[in-house]
């Protein structure tokens, strides 16, 4: 398909949730949704069957009859993607869907967006400034002030620019600190945290009689970030 010779086609194809909803705050939800769907020239019944896969998972029933601006914010982001999807799109564009909702919300947004990805193979674009909202994605971009600065899968960019943490629990001494010689850590109260990088494996094997307590703390999305620009996220 071509741009500007195949425009309608295009738009049938691509499903978008805006950070800030355009749907009518005077309308109830069911109105919204089926002017939406008269929109792609579909009729009530055609509306109908496509909101039905949506009707358990979304709790539709308990809002359907309510004004859309009535609603809280996780209600109307739920809308705001069944409207998305209303005509059965292939490519799925999301914008910060998540921004301002409460857990529950945000664990119901994610697992219907991993159904969408796993379950009915849809392409999904997705801006967060939720760093670890990513970590299961199949690729991600950093951008920063509009310029690419990283991609690669969660895996790559970890092993890239994120270092593992070493907890080990144990009383501060010069003999257990002559271990770690060469590796950045610090000591408080009850343990060390060691900033690790090669073999973790190797480096606790070869110190067993020494490190008995410890936890092994991932470098997470949030740290590549910071690695990669010095500075918190901003909103």
């Amino acid at each position: 398909m071509e741009l500007g010779k195949e425009d309608d086609a295009i738009r049938d194809t691509i499903g978008i949730v805006f950070q800030n909803s355009v749907l009518d705050d005077k309308l109830t939800v069911k109105e919204n949704l089926y002017t939406r769907g008269a929109y792609y020239g579909m009729s009530g019944a055609k509306v109908e069957e496509r909101l039905e896969p949506f009707k358990k998972s979304f709790a539709l029933s308990e809002i359907w009859n309510r004004r859309y601006g009535t609603l809280s914010g996780g209600q109307r982001r739920r809308i705001d993607i069944v409207r998305a999807l209303l005509h059965a799109p292939k490519i799925l564009f999301l914008d910060e869907p998540t921004t301002g909702l409460d857990p529950k919300s945000r664990r119901l947004m994610w697992d219907y967006i991993n159904y969408l990805r796993k379950e009915r193979k849809m392409t999904i674009f997705l801006t967060t400034h939720y760093m670890e909202e990513t970590r299961d994605a199949d690729h991600v971009v950093i951008l920063e002030h509009g310029n690419i600065i990283a991609r690669g899968t969660p895996a790559e960019l970890k092993s890239r620019y994120a270092k593992t943490r070493l907890i080990w629990y144990a009383d501060q001494s010069a003999d257990r600190e002559s271990i770690l010689d060469g590796y950045p850590f610090t000591y408080d109260a009850d343990h060390y945290t060691i900033l690790f990088q090669g073999n973790l494996t190797e480096f606790l094997y070869r110190n067993r009689e020494w490190i008995t307590d410890y936890e092994v703390m991932k470098g997470s999305m949030d740290d590549i970030f910071l690695n990669l620009t010095g500075k918190e996220m901003e909103a």
